[in-house]
């Protein structure tokens, strides 16, 4: 009774907001000390490339039209197929799973459609799905990406425990400019040319890697692993 008009709602939201970090801060923290007893390593990114590209992914919005979570219900399962697992979005941090679905769920999107799929998608995205709402990306063209801050934001995600291995600035530009190297020779024989050093290289990277986990072998506290 003390809230000003509207006041109720603004806390509200703001409880939301505290719940939601609090429970990826719990979902974490739960799992880190479960990782000592499996070998191999989910979802290994690239840490480079890859990162950049997610930082675009937040920037432009994309969690607000775009869940990257299968949930167990029946509905989830017969569209997009097994439900998610923590092991392939634990390098990507906060997590991204989202609970809107304007556009379809992209936990399995890696792999799913070529890089010039989402080139062209990315640049016009009527041209891939007649009647889509979603809206036109030209800057991401046109923009370079952002790799000289890759070094202090993998520091800062291996500060606070995000598994990225130790890589010193040199590697992790060499890394970049390799896998850019690649996306952008592959689109340009899709007849989608563009400099390697273009926003939309970096977040084509990310798109691709989502939902890739690779297998794992549970281990005893011993270290011996489980056949």
């Amino acid at each position: 009774k003390f809230l000003p008009p509207g006041g109720f709602l603004f806390f509200a939201v703001l409880r939301c907001r505290e719940t939601h970090l609090l429970f990826h801060a719990l979902v974490y923290q739960l799992y880190r000390p479960l990782s000592r007893y499996f070998t191999g390593t989910f979802a290994l990114f690239s840490v480079s490339l890859e990162l950049a590209g997610r930082d675009i992914y937040i920037r432009e919005g994309c969690y607000n039209c775009h869940s990257q979570q299968i949930r167990t219900l029946v509905g989830d399962v017969l569209r997009y197929g097994e439900y998610s697992k923590i092991g392939e979005s634990i390098y990507d941090y906060p997590y991204q799973w989202g609970s809107k679905r304007t556009g379809p769920d992209l936990a399995r999107q890696g792999g799913k459609y070529p890089n010039s799929w989402h080139y062209f998608h990315m640049r016009d995205p009527r041209q891939i799905s007649p009647g889509s709402t979603m809206p036109d990306y030209p800057w991401l063209f046109t923009d370079k990406t952002d790799t000289a801050a890759l070094p202090n934001k993998i520091a800062v995600q291996r500060r606070i425990g995000v598994p990225y291995p130790p890589m010193t600035d040199g590697e992790i530009q060499k890394a970049c400019d390799e896998q850019a190297a690649l996306l952008a020779a592959d689109l340009k024989t899709a007849g989608a040319e563009v400099p390697p050093e273009r926003e939309i290289i970096a977040l084509i990277a990310y798109l691709q890697k989502l939902g890739k986990s690779e297998k794992v072998a549970p281990v005893t506290a011993s270290g011996t692993v489980v056949k």
